[in-house]
């Protein structure tokens, strides 16, 4: 290696004069770790948030791992631009095939944590099957039950109508003082009525009450 190339193990710990501050970003831990440039803070946010979208972690072992993912992929985000431009960010120039071997060091590890916290591509896709299996008897079980109360509804609509017919024959067919005797008048038709359709929303509103916690689980 000549003395213009940048060795691979000056990468992380480089404590050159032209070493810049650099920005602070937070892991998914909370503690903080030191980007060099906005470009590099805005990759590591972007791909912390998409993590923590994407997969759900359990403990706080999964959670450091995370870390550890997150500070893996951004040096070969770092090391992916220096491959590039054939230098460092400060100029100095690079051996490709030194940055590239370590990049696949890198890629390989990250490969094997995210097998072991289960959120690796095979994991994802066996987890994928699962999902839709059960998916698909939820929504047997719902359509079971939404059949069920619809088929309580209609049952309940008839029986009604029937009663409503009674009602209607006992009005027509009795004289006022009937009527009041048997509580057969018009107001008591509507109090009637309006009991009934009370009744009958009841029904309707354990149902919705259900369909949306069934939106939520879809």
């Amino acid at each position: 290696m000549s003395e213009n190339d940048f060795d691979i193990s000056q990468i992380i710990d480089d404590e050159d004069e032209d070493f810049v501050a650099g920005i602070d970003v937070l892991t998914p831990s909370g503690a903080k770790v030191t980007v060099i440039n906005q470009s590099e803070a805005d990759y590591y946010d972007q791909v912390h948030k998409r993590y923590l979208a994407d997969n759900k972690f359990k403990n706080v072992s999964d959670i450091l791992e995370l870390d550890r993912i997150l500070v893996m992929e951004l040096m070969c985000y770092r090391w992916g631009i220096w491959i590039l431009a054939e230098e460092d960010y400060y100029g100095r120039k690079i051996n490709p095939n030194e940055v590239q071997k370590s990049i696949e060091n890198y890629s390989k590890e990250i490969r094997g944590i995210k097998k072991d916290l289960g959120i690796d591509k095979s994991t994802r896709d066996k987890d994928k099957g699962d999902s839709v299996a059960e998916y698909i008897q939820m929504l047997g079980i719902r359509a079971k039950e939404f059949g069920i109360t619809r088929n309580f509804q209609a049952a309940k609509s008839i029986e009604m109508l029937m009663e409503v017919r009674s009602l209607i024959t006992l009005y027509e067919n009795s004289s006022a003082s009937e009527r009041k005797e048997f509580g057969a008048s018009l107001e008591n038709l509507i109090d009637w009525f309006k009991n009934r359709f009370d009744e009958f929303e009841n029904l309707d509103k354990d149902l919705r009450k259900n369909q949306k916690t069934w939106i939520r689980d879809i």
